[in-house]
């Protein structure tokens, strides 16, 4: 019998394990790129430092409809890209205008359409991922917006998709190879911070100038 996805917790206890469990039981340690529970150590990018660069950037272009989308809450770093929204908004003086979405491009893209019906005005949205954001580039092209000129839009990753969309994406940029490089030395290094920070830099491109 193949047992539902309700039953499965019913298979193993109350509960799956966490990933600390799992790492005991089989005698290994582990170190994250991205924090995942508060006993595993994890290496992050700098992500409020990163979005408040971001929004600085679009507030410097005379944006001041600014929206955002951002991850599900649930996520550490999507909280914390949050945080530094918010933070740069309230200090210029700016309401939030802001829809969530789950990281994907069909979440992201509905999510746009909500906020383009909500706010007509807005005149720049910040995305929590550059693949969110390529869909959000989609669904205002299709709208009949122009990008840049009526809505500007930046992501976050510098990933290969920022790379290839029409305009091209301006983005913050996370050292991936470096954070990755990070954790594993921390796997031997008993000494290591439990959070450990890199830096981010805004890579401004033609979607948003």
């Amino acid at each position: 019998m193949t047992a539902e996805p309700a039953d499965v917790g019913r298979l193993h206890g109350d509960r799956s394990p966490t990933i600390t469990e799992v790492a005991d039981r089989a005698g290994v340690s582990i170190a994250t790129v991205g924090a995942v529970a508060p006993a595993v150590p994890s290496v992050d990018p700098e992500n409020e430092a990163g979005v408040s660069a971001a929004v600085g950037h679009l507030l410097a272009q005379g944006r001041r409809r600014i929206a955002m989308i951002s991850g599900p809450a649930r996520n550490p770093c999507s909280r914390e890209r949050l945080a530094g929204y918010r933070s740069c908004v309230r200090a210029a003086g700016l309401g939030e205008v802001r829809l969530s979405a789950d990281f994907t491009r069909p979440g992201a893209a509905r999510a746009a359409r909500r906020l383009l019906e909500a706010t007509p005005d807005l005149d720049a949205i910040f995305v929590a991922s550059d693949l969110m954001a390529t869909a959000v580039l989609q669904v205002l092209i299709a709208s009949g917006r122009r990008v840049p000129d009526d809505v500007a839009v930046v992501g976050f990753d510098d990933s290969p998709p920022a790379w290839m969309t029409t305009p091209a994406l301006s983005t913050v940029h996370q050292p991936v190879e470096k954070l990755a490089a990070l954790a594993v030395r921390t796997l031997t290094d008993r000494a290591a911070p439990m959070d450990q920070r890199l830096p981010t830099h805004l890579v401004v491109r033609a979607s948003s100038v």
